[in-house]
Order: C-alpha cells, then sequence, then structure tokens
C-alpha cells in the first residue's frame, strides 16, 4: 500500500521460464515461504482462512489453465471458517500436499495430501474442492493409528455433540 513493499521473495533456487508460441509456462522448483501471513475472504460465502506459512515451500508448474503444485513443510492455522463454520482454529500441521489446479473450472483436486496435525494426528487426504457458485467440498480423509476421542475434538461442537455425550469404552483396531 501507498509503494511500501510488505512482502520480501528469497530462496527461489531456481525459475526456469519458457515461451511456445503464445503460451507461457514457469517452473518454480522451490519457493521458501518462511513467516508469510496468507489470507483467503469470501464475504459471501462467509469463507475465511488464514494462515501462518512457516519455513514451508512450494513447487510448481505454471502456464496453463491446468497446473500442478506441491506444498511442504510447517503451516500454522489461526483460522478456517466456511460457511460461518470454524474449523481447526490455532492448529499446527506438518503439509505434504500435491495438487492439481484448473483455473478454469475452479477445481483443485488433492492427488497426494499427507498432514500431521499437532505432531501426532496423521491424515492422508484425496479428492477436490470446487469452488464456483457454491463451493462443494469432496475429500477422502484417512487418518492413521488416531485416538478417536482426540480426534473428535478436532470437529466443531455442533457436528460432535451426539458422538460426545456417549460413553466409549471399546477399542477400535485398524485393519
Amino acid at each position: 500500500e501507498d509503494g511500501i513493499r510488505d512482502y520480501k521473495v528469497t530462496g527461489v533456487q531456481t525459475v526456469l521460464f519458457r515461451s511456445y508460441s503464445s503460451q507461457h509456462e514457469i517452473q518454480l522448483n522451490r519457493v521458501y515461504l518462511n513467516n508469510i501471513e496468507i489470507v483467503y475472504t469470501d464475504v459471501r460465502r462467509k469463507d475465511k482462512i488464514k494462515i501462518l506459512a512457516d519455513n514451508t515451500y512450494l513447487k510448481g508448474t505454471f502456464g496453463s489453465s491446468e497446473y500442478q503444485l506441491d506444498i511442504y513443510g510447517n503451516i500454522n492455522i489461526n483460522q478456517i471458517q466456511i460457511d460461518a463454520q470454524s474449523y481447526l482454529s490455532k492448529k499446527n500441521i506438518l503439509a505434504d500436499l500435491g495438487l492439481t489446479i484448473n483455473s478454469e473450472t475452479n477445481i483443485y483436486s488433492f492427488n497426494r495430501g499427507k498432514i500431521t496435525l499437532n505432531e501426532d494426528l496423521n491424515f492422508e487426504t484425496t479428492g477436490t474442492i470446487s469452488n464456483n457458485e457454491k463451493t462443494i467440498y469432496d475429500l477422502n480423509i484417512k487418518g492413521k493409528n488416531l485416538n478417536i476421542m482426540r480426534s473428535i475434538k478436532l470437529f466443531p461442537s455442533d457436528f460432535t455433540a451426539k458422538i460426545r455425550s456417549e460413553e466409549h469404552t471399546s477399542e477400535l483396531q485398524s485393519p
């Protein structure tokens, strides 16, 4: 704002720029994000995502309407609010995500998704997010060696009130 730079791009190891007739491609092999706040707001949908990328790096090839993006590293989630419902506020994750993004259809596909939440809750994620008139989340999230009661606490109380009120005495075994 007012000509004051409020960002700094450092640590770019390789940027490859190619031109094919009228089409351009940028290949980023590693872009470091350290202490970078990322905020996304959609007032109409009542969505707000506010994260801090801390010791994170991105890798991707950009140029056509469909491109690949890989995300690796530590991400501090300050707020994820979707349709006025809050999720995972004040949580830390370690991410290893592979995305295919189609800017024409606004579809984000998770080809690879490994997330460790608070250092000990491990999840694998695949699926899509379609961001058009209405955002549609079609995600498959699998937990690995999870404590059910600890995991339930991650969800908003509106979704888990009945489960929390039940008495749990059995153990679940993973196959």
